[in-house]
């Protein structure tokens, strides 16, 4: 009867002992959500996101900023015209020369003996022109009085006529001499600065190939070259007013594109625009870096609605 009892026994405590266990209760509260997690580029905002969050007429007057290089107005590399030895050379890297100022000049001894040779040469031939003129002169006039046959005066008109010739060939000579003489000097074809000078005194100088002598920049006025994207093409037309900041010397300054360059690169999708940029006390250089940003056009201006007119009719 005991050994019956005893399953009955131990499956009542086991009971028992569960149910004094605690019960788990419900939260009074709901916990709080979990913060959501952050965008790895948060803090970050495009140029789209802040023009959508402009009013219309910021988003009109927002013009992005363009980036340019200052570079010379014009540019030569100046060669030798003829062939000789460099004598002198006037000037040196960085000096700033006027037009028609002496820069190289060749040994002038073998210019001036062909220029005398052409001379001798143009006297030769005025004087066989005056012999011959008289000859056919008087066999002309032995023609007329029909002592000497035709065949006899065209032979003389011949002959009158290749001394005719020769003249205008000993003139052309002497010219080509004179203006060898000329081109024995090297002049600057413009003011500007020497940017680099390629022989010295004593060198020889060829004309074919032709030896480069010095190289010269137009840098007043200066011109400035930027790089426009093809969406900004209604904006950045010649006169559009534009200001520029030089952030190498931190200059600012205000002028108008002097010209479009109407042809788009096909791989930048992109065109150039230029502002020629007074440049008389020489404080830009050639390869300054500049932003430069455009005014909105008069068109812009007047289309784009007041700030506060639109707030007032998003209020209605």
């Amino acid at each position: 009867m005991i050994q019956r009892c005893l399953p009955f026994v131990a499956l009542t405590l086991t009971v028992a002992a569960c149910s004094s266990e605690p019960r788990a209760s419900l939260p009074a509260t709901p916990p709080a959500p979990a913060a959501a997690a952050k965008p790895l580029l948060a803090g970050l905002e495009s140029s789209t996101d802040a023009a959508a969050t402009a009013t219309p007429a910021e988003a009109v007057l927002q013009s992005p900023y363009l980036t340019g290089a200052t570079e010379a107005h014009r540019r030569s590399a100046l060669a030798a015209r003829v062939a000789g030895v460099v004598a002198k050379v006037y000037v040196r890297e960085g000096d700033l020369v006027k037009p028609g100022a002496a820069l190289v000049a060749l040994d002038p001894e073998d210019f001036q003996l062909r220029m005398a040779q052409a001379e001798a040469g143009l006297k030769a031939a005025q004087a066989q022109y005056v012999a011959t003129r008289l000859e056919w002169e008087r066999v002309k006039k032995l023609k007329e009085d029909r002592a000497v046959p035709a065949s006899q005066l065209d032979m003389m008109d011949a002959k009158f006529e290749g001394s005719k010739a020769q003249v205008a060939t000993a003139e052309a000579m002497l010219t080509m001499a004179k203006k060898a003489l000329g081109d024995s000097t090297l002049t600057a074809p413009f003011a500007g600065v020497v940017t680099k000078r390629f022989v010295n005194e004593g060198e020889y100088a060829t004309a074919m190939p032709p030896t480069m002598l010095v190289s010269i920049e137009e840098t007043d006025p200066m011109d400035l070259r930027l790089q426009v994207p093809a969406n900004e093409m209604s904006r950045v037309v010649a006169g559009a007013k534009a200001k520029i900041r030089f952030p190498a010397t931190g200059r600012e300054l205000e002028a108008t594109v002097t010209r479009v360059v109407s042809s788009l690169d096909a791989r930048t999708r992109s065109f150039a625009a230029i502002i020629e940029l007074p440049n008389a006390d020489r404080s830009l250089w050639a390869g300054m870096f500049a932003d430069v940003r455009i005014a909105p056009t008069a068109k812009e201006v007047a289309a784009a609605p007041v700030s506060g007119t639109a707030s007032a009719a998003e209020g209605r």
